[in-house]
């Protein structure tokens, strides 16, 4: 057996036979310019518990974030409320 013969079989077995045709890149290009939900943005929702008091009544605060990364927006979140509040937990982080 050649190995060029052995290289077209495994093509064909891989990708296909030569009776199927691509799909020119000029048809792909309308469907890549579609638009976002109008009701989507890129900002993250970040809700936090706080308190002063370990195991007291706290409150729930909300803090919105422009950045994509979850990581980021909740270390931002308790940068901030971390300043005014001893204790800082982040229940959850959702986008908006």
């Amino acid at each position: 057996m050649s190995t060029n013969s052995l290289e077209e079989e495994m093509r064909r077995a891989l990708f296909g036979g030569s009776s199927t045709i691509a799909e020119s890149p000029k048809s792909m290009a309308p469907a890549s310019r579609q638009k976002p939900p109008s009701g989507y943005s890129s900002k993250l929702r970040v809700e936090l518990h706080v308190t002063n008091i370990f195991e007291g009544d706290y409150e729930v605060v909300h803090y919105e974030s422009p950045v994509l990364s979850a990581l980021v927006a909740e270390m931002e979140a308790r940068k901030k409320y971390g300043k005014k509040y001893r204790y800082v937990t982040v229940i959850s982080t959702t986008r908006i």
